[in-house]
């Protein structure tokens, strides 16, 4: 935006043409606003992220059919459904990633796998006229013991089909992380 009034204002005086000041500042000031809304708008931290009872505010980035939540320090990548790599600070630097092959999900902590999982297909249940949950259900085991775990993945969405809140097992040990909206 700036640059397109340094375009304005140098074809006005290499062609003569003068403005008042009242018809500068108000340009100035539109652009100016408009900046500061842009820079606004872009800077929340709008979703918080839950994990062994610590909590942190993220970004959302839409990139590449991916949403990046992040806040420089912590990573979360969810696409089609899933989150798919977790890792910084909030993880204890550890890069988590939760691959799936089919309906088998492979727990993968800084390149080594520790478990896998088998997963249902997502249900779908409206829970009012705003909200629906998606759910699936899954039964991992450990490949240290022989230990089975059930639980259930969640994907809450408003009544525009995005996404408010998911609940989601990154760590077949561990409690599932809780992403919301704030």
């Amino acid at each position: 935006m700036k640059n397109v009034f340094g375009i304005i204002l140098a074809c006005s005086v290499l062609y003569g043409c003068t403005f008042h000041s009242s018809q500068l500042d108000f340009i100035v000031d539109f652009l100016n606003k408009k900046d500061s809304q842009i820079k606004a708008n872009e800077s929340q931290k709008n979703w918080e992220v839950s994990w062994k009872n610590n909590s942190v505010d993220l970004y959302a980035v839409n990139f590449n059919n991916h949403i990046i939540f992040t806040d420089g320090e912590t990573n979360i990548i969810y696409k089609d459904q899933k989150i798919i790599l977790a890792n910084g600070k909030l993880f204890n630097e550890d890069m988590i990633q939760v691959r799936e092959n089919m309906s088998i999900f492979e727990f993968v902590i800084n390149d080594i796998q520790i478990s896998t999982a088998i997963c249902d297909n997502w249900i779908t249940k409206d829970l009012d006229e705003q909200e629906l949950v998606l759910s699936q259900h899954c039964k991992s085991s450990s490949k240290t013991d022989n230990n089975t775990i059930n639980y259930t993945n969640k994907i809450y969405m408003n009544s525009n089909q995005q996404i408010s809140s998911l609940i989601y097992k990154v760590h077949p040990n561990l409690d599932s992380l809780k992403l919301s909206l704030k």
